[in-house]
């Protein structure tokens, strides 16, 4: 079950063609030294990795040690009685296996977040 009520960011839809994105992600770093493990709040933190980082990779150059990495989305600006939007980017390697309500917001964003000059 959810043990994070602040965990809805799957919630956070792609605009429709007639809105922009009003959400943009932060990357999060739940350093050890924090001790969320003691204080009970390990439980907050999505604690599973789909594929454990290898020890030897980009984590070496970590300033110290990181339980989790994480992402989180903020708004962009200020928000008041509107729905959370957030411009999803998606990479298929076909313009046909995108889903019909997917449209691009920003082809050079796009492009920078999936190194291709041929996706958008």
């Amino acid at each position: 079950g959810q043990t994070n009520p602040w965990a809805i960011g799957h919630l956070v839809n792609h605009p429709p063609r007639d809105h922009l994105p009003n959400c943009k992600t932060i990357m999060i770093n739940f350093y050890e030294s924090a001790e969320f493990e003691p204080k009970g709040l390990l439980q907050y933190i999505p604690y599973n990795y789909a594929r454990p980082p290898m020890w030897y990779g980009a984590k070496m150059f970590d300033p110290e040690p990181i339980v989790m990495h994480g992402l989180g989305i903020i708004a962009s600006r200020d928000v008041s009685n509107e729905e959370l939007f957030y411009d999803y980017r998606l990479s298929s390697g076909s313009k046909t296996n995108k889903p019909d309500w997917y449209h691009v917001i920003d082809e050079e964003a796009l492009r920078e977040r999936w190194h291709r000059d041929d996706e958008a």
